[in-house]
């Protein structure tokens, strides 16, 4: 094991038994102490990994956003109509939130925390603007071939559908016994991109306009 790979791995740990002191906890009441006990580190170790409790937060929230960017890429790269592979986004999103397990709640603290600091600010920031432009992107895609309507702008629609799903994971978080995200939310989006599909695919029009002009 190379160095570099020693350092990620204990890193790792560190973060993950942040993730498990954090759940139980939350950010404020957390202390250094708490993760170095989880961890089975000294704190002497810990504090050569992440200085500050501030500097462990920001790792963690950009561990969790980083595998949510990277999960909307692999699914736009995925074969299948717009509406397929935005549904398969909507199922692996929900099943990121069910996998936070106990740690799901700390998710409303990620937001109150970006509005307060500015690193995790700018961290969150980059997650939301990789995501509209993974949105953006696949949108287009369905625009231009003709899946989609003409008339939308796609970074717009993606805004809607980045706040859709936020927010049904934040509205999910405060009722989880009566909310199934993982049924929601992929049915929500189809409602959503419902309205924006065209009402005759483009490969239709093209096949009308042929039969007319042979005709």
């Amino acid at each position: 094991m190379t160095p570099s790979s020693a350092e990620r791995g204990r890193s790792d740990q560190i973060l993950d038994a942040a993730s498990r002191v954090f759940a139980r906890r939350g950010f404020g009441a957390a202390r250094m102490d708490d993760v170095a006990s989880e961890s089975g580190l000294s704190k002497g170790a810990l504090y050569l990994y992440f200085r500050s409790k501030d500097q462990l937060i920001d790792a963690l929230v950009g561990r969790i956003v980083s595998a949510e960017t990277q999960r909307l890429h692999d699914s736009r790269a995925g074969g299948g109509s717009v509406a397929d592979r935005l549904a398969a986004f909507g199922r692996a999103f929900a099943g990121e939130l069910l996998a936070l397990g106990p740690l799901a709640p700390v998710f409303p603290e990620v937001y109150a925390r970006a509005m307060r600091h500015a690193t995790v600010r700018a961290v969150f920031q980059r997650y939301l603007a990789g995501f509209r432009t993974e949105l953006g992107a696949l949108l287009s895609e369905g625009r231009a071939s003709g899946e989609l309507r003409p008339d939308f702008d796609p970074d717009q629609a993606a805004l809607g559908v980045v706040g859709l799903m936020e927010g049904l994971a934040l509205v999910w978080l405060v009722d989880r016994e009566h909310i199934r995200i993982d049924e929601v939310t992929p049915t929500a989006l189809g409602h959503y991109l419902a309205g924006l599909q065209a009402s005759t695919p483009l490969a239709s029009r093209s096949g009308a306009q042929a039969s007319g002009g042979r005709a």
